[in-house]
């Protein structure tokens, strides 16, 4: 079931329903698909920022008798875009790290079950500890 067009919008900031009837893994795709709308665009801008700039510099790097003010406006617009592309992608990066993480309980139920043999083992040898002590010392006292 897709989502209304009105409803639905590309910014991850916002929460996404999940809608009646709709399924686990048609909810999870619907993010799927936002996830990757959003990263494909920041990927598109980051591109065309670097051929923009690519095409100003050899621009540049032809003889001429000046340079214009607008050409060092035109770079340092297309410089903010690139670094704001970049960021965005690393935030993009690190947003989607963290849901990894924090999404993956079977590496944390499998690590827990391991904690918990692991300490039952400890208990027991502590217990075999305890019961040959007093055994001990019963025998200490008898003898």
């Amino acid at each position: 079931m897709a989502a209304p067009a009105a409803a639905f919008d590309d910014s991850l900031d916002q929460f996404l329903e999940k809608h009646p009837g709709q399924t686990e893994e048609e909810y999870l795709d619907a993010w799927e698909e936002r996830w990757n709308k959003r990263i494909d665009k920041e990927v598109v801008t980051l591109g065309e920022g670097f051929g923009k700039m690519m095409d100003a510099l050899e621009r540049g790097l032809e003889p001429k008798a000046h340079v214009t003010e607008t050409a060092h406006l035109q770079a340092d617009l297309l410089s903010s875009t690139i670094l704001e592309s970049a960021t965005s992608l690393l935030s993009l990066t690190h947003q989607l790290k963290l849901m990894v993480l924090l999404s993956d309980t079977k590496t944390i139920e499998v690590n827990q079950a391991k904690e918990r043999q692991e300490l039952e083992a400890q208990v027991e040898a502590l217990k075999r500890g305890v019961r040959t002590a007093v055994k001990e010392a019963a025998d200490n006292e008898q003898s």
